[in-house]
């Protein structure tokens, strides 16, 4: 598809007669083909592809040069062909899903419906977390668990995320209604030193979870664990 910075640089050709850059930013007006020429040297009517391959726009398209005067209908070229390079693939992902579900169904949903009904939701829903988890060498009521809690409610959304993909291996909960094929797990560890870091099981969703005693060194362990794995760490 069209990436940020092909997108970038089709707006910039396509507004160069203007004074001001779609950004915001002051820039010298492009009024010419001798201008033109001069700042895209070397521009023809042809696109690159996401695989990589350069194609033509038009018919003998790498042999017509861009200009000013038809700087626009490349600009739209380039956005039709780079937008509608997948659907062949999109048509083919339609296909398959319409052998599961039955495409006329999912008119009913949204696009985000839809991702939450199949991925689950992006959000952590801590009160669905904690109904969905087990403590082996501690209890809800352990200082430690408690900690843990506190900790984990205090940190963003995606970091959240990070700590079921470092659980579990996937960053999201099951949807409402599905079953859970694991339920999330904190097992006591002594670590042998405060700076001990949870290690994962994650075919289990269980965490081996230091006996940390202090907010601060739970916050340190589980921020060291999901942003670089703390299994790794402790080799």
């Amino acid at each position: 598809g069209l990436d940020v910075a092909a997108a970038a640089a089709v707006s910039s050709i396509r507004h160069c007669d203007r004074s001001i850059s779609p950004d915001g930013h002051v820039q010298a007006a492009i009024t010419s083909d001798e201008d033109f020429a001069a700042a895209f040297p070397g521009l023809r009517f042809t696109t690159t592809l996401t695989s990589g391959k350069t194609v033509d726009l038009i018919p003998d398209g790498a042999s017509t040069a861009v200009t000013f005067s038809n700087r626009v209908k490349w600009c739209d070229l380039v956005e039709r062909t780079r937008l509608r390079e997948f659907d062949r693939h999109i048509a083919s992902m339609r296909v398959g899903l319409g052998q599961v579900v039955p495409l006329r169904a999912l008119a009913l949903f949204t696009f985000d419906e839809l991702e939450s009904l199949v991925c689950g939701s992006a959000i952590i829903d801590i009160a669905v977390l904690k109904k969905h988890t087990d403590y082996s060498g501690y209890s809800a009521s352990s200082e430690t668990v408690k900690l843990f809690w506190k900790v984990f409610e205090s940190l963003t959304d995606e970091e959240r995320s990070q700590y079921v993909r470092f659980s579990w291996g996937r960053s999201r909960l099951p949807a409402d209604g599905q079953t859970w094929t694991h339920r999330h797990s904190l097992n006591r560890t002594g670590g042998g030193s405060r700076r001990a870091l949870p290690n994962a099981h994650t075919c289990f969703f269980t965490t081996d979870l230091p006996d940390y005693t202090t907010e601060e060194d739970m916050r340190w362990g589980l921020l060291t664990a999901i942003h670089y794995g703390g299994g790794l760490l402790q080799g």
